[in-house]
C-alpha cells in the first residue's frame, strides 16, 4: 500500500502502545526515528508513545479521545484518561450530592 508523501512506518515504534502521557518522545531525522525519554522512568515502566500530534497531551480528555478516534479508530482508555474519568466522576457526584441537599 501506498503511504502519503512525508510519511513512514517503523515497525518496532508501531508497536509500542499509546498514551496521552507517554513515557517516550520520538523524533524522526533524516529518516532515523529516535526515542527519548519523556520523564524519569520506572524500571519496567510500560514503554508508551503519543500517537497524535505534538500537542495532544495539553489538550482536554474529550478533545484527545475525539482526535485518536477520528485518526485511529480507538477510544482510549489511558492511565490520563482514566484519571480524567475519575475527576469528571467526581465532579459529577458532588454535583449530584450538592442538588439533592438543596431539594430536601
Amino acid at each position: 500500500a501506498a503511504c502519503a508523501a512525508g510519511t513512514a512506518v517503523y515497525a518496532a515504534a508501531a508497536a509500542l502502545p499509546h498514551a496521552c502521557a507517554p513515557a517516550l518522545r520520538m523524533f524522526i531525522d533524516d529518516g532515523t526515528l529516535t526515542a527519548t525519554a519523556a520523564r524519569d522512568l520506572a524500571e519496567n515502566q510500560l514503554l508508551t508513545v503519543n500517537l497524535g500530534p505534538p500537542q495532544l497531551p495539553e489538550w482536554g480528555r474529550d478533545v484527545r479521545r475525539r482526535w485518536l478516534r477520528d485518526h485511529h479508530g480507538f477510544a482510549c482508555e489511558c492511565a490520563t484518561c482514566a484519571r480524567d474519568d475519575a475527576k469528571q466522576a467526581a465532579r459529577a457526584a458532588r454535583a449530584a450530592g450538592a442538588a439533592s441537599r438543596k431539594v430536601d
